[in-house]
């Protein structure tokens, strides 16, 4: 019996890589905006816990109003950062899905090329059981 080869078999095997890669630069890139998100809802809270304070002397109250604008301008650029993470996600999910449909082709066609390998390898089995049988018969 002869051993199954598919001849497309490293360009497989490359696209599997490829599609790590791909995998993992959206893993990279979904963990880098998760990372954002907590960062805004963390100056969420700080601010949240800054507007419960009273300041009843004028220089306080100016103290608190500009750390209090500090605070939404920092919410402000983690908000914009998050929206470019976001894009530079779906495009990296898209990467990967198309690196996966690249993939799964191949792998299709490997599996016909091997159902292919088997009947033919059957016939020639059978072929040789059966020219065995006759020799068989024959002597």
């Amino acid at each position: 019996m002869t051993r199954f080869k598919f001849r497309l078999e490293r360009l497989m095997d490359y696209r599997r890589l490829q599609e790590k890669w791909a995998k993992d630069e959206f893993v990279g890139a979904r963990r880098r905006r998760l990372d954002g998100e907590s960062q805004v809802e963390q100056v969420k809270t700080i601010r949240t816990k800054a507007l419960d304070g009273t300041f009843p002397k004028l220089p306080d109250r100016l103290a608190h109003e500009a750390h209090l604008d500090r605070l939404d301008a920092e919410q402000g650029a983690l908000e914009a950062a998050v929206s470019v993470l976001l894009g530079e996600e779906e495009s990296a999910r898209d990467s990967w899905i198309e690196t996966k449909q690249n993939l799964e082709a191949l792998e299709k066609l490997r599996a016909k090329d091997y159902e292919e390998w088997q009947v033919v390898e059957g016939r020639r089995e059978q072929a040789e059981l059966d020219e065995w049988a006759v020799l068989r018969r024959a002597a």
